[in-house]
């Protein structure tokens, strides 16, 4: 468990001076605090959302620039050194998910994450993305490992 204090009150207000002893210690949800390499600038809130939470999740997390050549995609992030594609929905469309999948994979992605949360993607749904993206490929499996994180909680493949 990770350690957060919460300042109560400043001890002059205007000032950014704070007196430790009326802080509160509580206990978070993550494993402990990550490892950031790389700049957030230029991530868009929807990405932010996603390393601050693979952070506070204990992973390290390395942004990867956006290319500065036209046309080429390069991946989002390196997780714990294995090649990460984010895609994020804005509406629970079974297809749409299938097609980041497959986008992902293709940009040279080993890991892609479909964060479903903010589009309300249920466990259900994230179940049939994975179903009907494993049919896509010839051989029933899906070349890389897939995430997708919703409300309820993360389905993940393989």
């Amino acid at each position: 468990m990770a350690t957060t204090f919460i300042l109560v009150k400043p001890a002059k207000v205007g000032e950014v001076v704070y007196d430790l002893l009326k802080a509160r210690k509580v206990k978070t949800g993550g494993k402990g605090k990550g490892n950031l390499i790389g700049k957030l600038d230029g991530l868009t809130s929807a990405e932010r959302k996603v390393v601050d939470d693979l952070l506070a999740n204990g992973k390290k997390v390395e942004i990867i620039p956006t290319s500065t050549q036209s046309g080429v995609k390069t991946l989002d992030f390196l997780v714990n050194g294995v090649k990460t594609e984010l895609k994020t929905l804005k509406n629970p469309n079974i297809n749409t998910g299938v097609t980041r999948i497959q986008k992902g994979l293709k940009q040279g992605a080993e890991t892609v994450i479909i964060d479903g949360r903010q589009a309300g993607l249920t466990t259900e749904q994230a179940r049939q993305i994975i179903n009907r993206a494993t049919g896509t490929y010839s051989d029933n499996k899906i070349p890389g490992k897939i995430e997708i994180w919703t409300n309820a909680g993360l389905i993940t493949y393989p």
